[in-house]
C-alpha cells in the first residue's frame, strides 16, 4: 500500500483510522423508491428516479444524499434533475425498451473530494437482437458538487465521454485497489474477456488490464447476469443467465493488478441472475431464476474445495410465477443483506432481508418482507443500486504544528481541500472557535493523504491570563504504562471532567474529576501518543501523553 506524507515543520509521524464512512447509506432505485440507513432503523423513502434497470447513488461522509443516477439522468439531493443532468448517453434504452441492469457506477474522481465520476452503459439487447456495433457502449460523465450553488451538476464539456464499446450492460463493478485506487471491472458481451480500467489520482487509464478467463468460450455466453466482488475484493461471482453454458463462476481477482483468473463453475445450470457475497466473504448467496420463477441458495465458500461449496448449497427462499426477473442483493451499511425478489408483483416493492448473512443455512435469519414501500408503484420492480467505492486509506499522516497568540476568540481553520475533518472536540466542520488557551488540533482527510494539524494557542505578550496562571494540569508519569494520575493545581477550578483522546479525537476514557485528581488504568488502552484533556466551565486545559507498551 502506498504511503503518501506532507513533509511538514515539526512533523510526527501516528498511526489512526479514518472515521467511519457514510457513502452508501441512501440507495435510489426502481420506480420511485429508496432506503434511507441514517435512522436508528432502515426506512423506504420516495426519490425521483424511475427504472426497471440499474441505479447508482453516493452520500457525503456524514451519510447525506448527494445524488444518483439511472444512467442517463442525475438528481440532486433534492430529487431534482441537475440543470446539464439528463442526456448522459444516447440511446438509453434498446428499441425493446430493455435498460442496463448494472451499467450505471458512481466513482471519486480521487485527485479532486468535489467531483464524482458518473458510469453509463447502453443496454446490451440491441446488440445481441440486431447486431447495433452502436449498443452496449460504456460512457462517463463528471459531477461537480459546487455547482448549481452546492447541489451539484454535471461540469461542462465532461458529459457523455466514449470510454469503451461492445461491453455487456449487465456486468459492472468497482473493486477497490492497493495503490489508492479503484478498479472499473467491465465484462465483454462477445467473449471471456474482463478488462479493469484504473481510476486513480491521475485519472481513468483508458486502457485497460485484460484478462482472458472463464469456462464458457461460446459468443455471447456472457451477456445476461450479473458481477458481484468480495467485501476484500479478491473474489468474484460472475452470474450467467439463459445464454451460457454455466449459471455461476467464481473467480480470484487481484486488487494490486486488476487481473481476473482461477475459473470455477459454482452452478451449472445457467439460471443464475445475480449474487451477493456476505459481509465476511464466507458465504454466497445465489438467484438462480426460470423465467419469473426464483429461487435463493447460500452456499459455504469457507469449504475447503469447490466440490464441498457446490454441495452446501441451501435453500433460503423461492417465489414461483413471479412475473419478473429482477432478483439483487446488496450489503447494506448495517452488516445485513438487503435482497429484492418480486414478493409483490409490481403494486407494491417489498425488501427482504438477512440479518446474520455470515450464519450457515436457515441460522442468516431471512425475512421476506422486512421493508414495505409505504407508496404504490406503477412502472415495476428495479435493480438495487450499484454501490460506491472509494480508495483504501493510507495508514501514516503527518502531523504540523502551529502556534497562535489568543487575542480574544480564535477560528481555527482545517487545510482546505480536504473531504472531511475531525476536531479534537468530535467537530466535523472546516473550522472552530476557541476562546481560551491551550492546544488543539484537527485531523483532516482525503483519498490519497491525510494529516493533523496541531493549534497551541498562548497568551498574547504582555496580556496577563489569568485562568492559565492560577490552574495547571499535571500528568505524571509520563510516559505511562500501568496507568496515570491526572492532578489539577491551584486556581478555581472544580469538578469537571477529564477525557484522554487519540490523535485523531478519538475519545478513549471520559470520567469526572474528584478531589482535584484522578488516576486512569491504561491496560486496556493501545500505546501511542494522546491528548489529556480537562474541561471545567471555563477552564480548557490539555497535555499530551505518551503510552507504552
Amino acid at each position: 500500500m502506498r504511503k503518501t506524507a506532507l513533509l511538514l515543520a515539526a512533523a510526527m509521524v501516528y498511526y489512526v483510522a479514518a472515521p467511519a464512512q457514510k457513502e452508501n447509506n441512501v440507495w435510489a432505485y426502481g420506480d420511485s423508491m429508496g432506503i434511507d440507513f441514517n435512522g436508528p432503523s432502515p426506512a423506504i423513502i420516495q426519490t425521483s428516479i424511475r427504472t426497471l434497470g440499474g441505479s447508482a447513488s453516493v452520500c457525503d461522509a456524514n451519510g447525506q444524499l448527494l445524488f444518483y443516477t439511472q444512467g442517463d439522468f442525475i438528481w440532486n439531493r433534492n430529487h431534482q434533475l441537475m440543470p446539464s443532468g439528463s442526456g448522459l448517453i444516447a440511446p438509453y434504452a434498446s428499441n425493446d425498451g430493455t435498460q442496463s441492469s448494472q451499467g450505471q457506477l458512481i466513482l471519486p474522481v480521487v485527485s479532486n473530494p468535489d467531483q464524482y465520476y458518473v458510469f453509463s452503459m447502453q443496454a446490451v439487447t440491441d446488440y445481441l437482437q440486431n447486431g447495433d456495433i452502436n449498443a452496449s457502449r460504456l460512457y462517463y460523465s463528471v459531477v461537480d458538487m459546487t455547482l448549481d450553488g452546492g447541489l451539484g451538476d454535471v461540469v461542462p464539456g465532461k458529459k457523455g465521454i466514449l470510454l469503451d464499446s461492445v461491453l455487456t450492460s449487465e456486468k459492472m463493478i468497482a473493486v477497490r485497489g492497493t495503490e489508492c485506487n479503484v478498479w472499473l471491472l467491465v465484462h465483454n458481451v462477445e467473449d471471456n474477456t474482463f478488462k479493469a480500467f484504473n481510476v486513480g489520482d491521475t485519472g481513468i487509464h483508458t486502457t485497460p488490464v485484460v484478462s482472458v478467463s472463464g469456462n464458457m468460450t461460446t459468443p455471447t455466453a456472457y451477456a445476461y447476469g450479473k458481477m458481484k466482488a468480495s467485501p476484500d475484493g479478491t473474489r468474484l461471482a460472475v452470474c450467467n443467465w439463459l445464454l451460457g453454458s454455466y449459471g455461476c463462476e467464481l473467480y480470484d481477482f487481484d486488487p494490486a493488478a486488476g487481473t481476473v483468473s482461477n475459473p470455477q463453475v459454482l452452478d451449472s445450470i445457467p439460471q443464475s441472475l445475480s449474487a451477493c457475497f456476505s459481509p465476511e466473504g464466507t458465504k454466497l448467496y445465489v438467484f438462480s431464476v426460470d423465467f419469473g420463477n426464483g429461487a435463493l441458495y447460500q452456499y459455504d465458500l469457507s469449504q475447503g474445495n469447490i466440490a464441498d461449496v457446490i454441495a452446501s448449497a441451501t435453500l433460503i427462499d423461492q417465489l414461483g410465477s413471479a412475473g419478473a426477473l429482477v432478483y439483487d442483493a446488496q450489503i447494506g451499511p448495517d452488516g445485513k443483506v438487503y435482497v429484492k425478489m418480486p414478493y409483490s408483483g409490481v403494486n407494491r416493492d417489498t425488501i427482504g432481508r438477512i440479518d446474520f448473512p455470515d450464519a450457515a443455512g436457515t441460522a442468516c435469519g431471512y425475512t421476506r418482507a422486512a421493508l414495505t414501500s409505504p407508496h404504490p408503484i406503477t412502472l415495476g420492480n428495479g435493480d438495487l443500486p450499484n454501490m460506491f467505492v472509494k480508495p483504501a486509506q493510507d495508514t501514516a499522516y503527518v502531523s504540523n504544528t502551529t502556534t497562535i497568540e489568543m487575542n480574544g476568540t480564535v477560528t481555527l481553520d482545517a487545510p482546505a481541500g480536504y473531504n472531511y475533518y475531525t476536531w479534537y472536540n468530535g467537530d466535523t466542520t472546516a473550522s472552530v472557535t476557541v476562546n481560551n488557551t491551550g492546544t488543539y488540533w484537527v485531523t483532516s482527510w482525503r483519498y490519497c493523504s491525510y494529516r493533523t494539524d496541531t493549534f497551541v494557542v498562548t497568551a498574547r505578550a504582555g496580556i496577563h491570563d489569568a485562568a492559565a496562571s492560577r490552574t495547571d494540569m499535571q500528568v505524571f508519569p509520563n510516559p505511562a504504562a500501568e496507568q496515570v494520575t491526572i492532578r489539577i493545581t491551584g486556581g478555581t477550578a472544580s469538578g469537571g471532567y477529564v477525557r484522554i483522546a487519540d490523535m485523531a479525537g478519538r475519545v478513549v476514557y471520559q470520567a469526572p474529576v474528584a478531589q482535584h485528581s484522578i488516576t486512569v488504568p491504561l491496560r486496556e488502552i493501545a500505546g501511542g501518543v494522546y491528548q489529556v484533556v480537562y474541561d471545567a466551565g471555563d477552564y480548557h486545559l490539555q497535555k499530551k501523553l505518551v503510552i507504552t507498551r
